[in-house]
């Protein structure tokens, strides 16, 4: 709460409250964690006055239902999911050795399930981390859902100036494609445009192994 309150001060324009919980304790049950998180959105949202993004990982066992939840506590934004470090062991040393690597576009389909899920089901905006690189996962996310896609690794890898070529791909992609706007396309490949979305996820299942 400190710490919110001190960014807040110092002139910040939003929050991202980053939630995330180790839970390697077993008599710490699944309702428990969940509540503990919830109560620190409660607690930060009722002292701030900016708007306050909530970053949740995908390890939850109903994550659509917690972050529906996220959404009653009143969290302005809901961004998906946290990239976890890697973990290994140094068998000769004894050691946990700990890294950080670099996302690519095959980390942006678990995002992109995660929206599609959420995309006109709660009030919050949705944002997307982790595995933007390209233009088209740019549009892929959008269609998801989302209304803002982070990207850090990509201008890591390639420099700010960066940006600037992603936003030319896009426009071209749009304009090629006759998308006026990417207020147009967004959430048109939603779980909220799918009548049994369940259905759905088994039939595209099964039709994968065909």
């Amino acid at each position: 709460m400190n710490y919110a309150r001190l960014m807040e001060q110092a002139g910040a324009d939003a929050i991202e409250l980053h939630l995330y919980h180790a839970a390697s304790d077993p008599e710490l049950s699944a309702a428990e964690v969940e509540s503990q998180l919830l109560q620190t959105v409660w607690e930060v949202k009722g002292e701030l006055r900016i708007p306050v993004a909530v970053k949740i990982s995908a390890f939850f066992t109903a994550f659509a239902n917690f972050a529906l939840q996220i959404d009653k506590a009143g969290a302005d934004a809901i961004v998906l999911f946290t990239r976890f470090h890697k973990v290994d062991f140094d068998v000769l040393e004894l050691e946990v050795l700990r890294r950080v690597e670099l996302s690519s576009s095959a980390d942006l389909d678990l995002r992109l399930r995660g929206t599609a899920v959420l995309s006109g089901r709660v009030k919050a905006s949705l944002g997307i981390t982790g595995g933007v690189h390209t233009a088209l996962d740019v549009i892929k996310g959008t269609m998801a859902g989302a209304h803002v896609l982070q990207i850090v690794s990509a201008l890591m890898l390639h420099g700010p100036q960066y940006l600037q070529s992603l936003r030319t791909e896009v426009e071209a992609w749009m304009l090629a494609n006759e998308w006026s706007s990417l207020d147009e396309m967004r959430g048109n490949m939603s779980f909220q445009r799918i009548p049994n979305p369940a259905v759905y996820e088994r039939e595209t299942f099964r039709r994968m192994f065909q």
